[in-house]
């Protein structure tokens, strides 16, 4: 099996709760809601950490 990125396997871990607590129809829509917004600030969290790199990457390059 292939080791993927910690932040992968948070997000397959969202993914795989939202996927239970929809198969449950006694669970109330708020808790899906806020395991949605968990999601969506990691993943925003994951895109800003990616910019910033990049963006560190091309000035270590033109200050070379």
């Amino acid at each position: 099996m292939r080791q993927q990125p910690e932040c992968k396997s948070n997000t397959e871990a969202l993914l795989e709760t939202l996927i239970k607590m929809v198969g449950r129809s006694n669970q109330k829509s708020e808790e899906l809601a806020i395991r949605i917004k968990q999601l969506e600030c990691m993943l925003i969290e994951i895109h800003t950490d990616a910019e910033s790199g990049i963006s560190k990457d091309l000035r270590l390059a033109a200050s070379q």
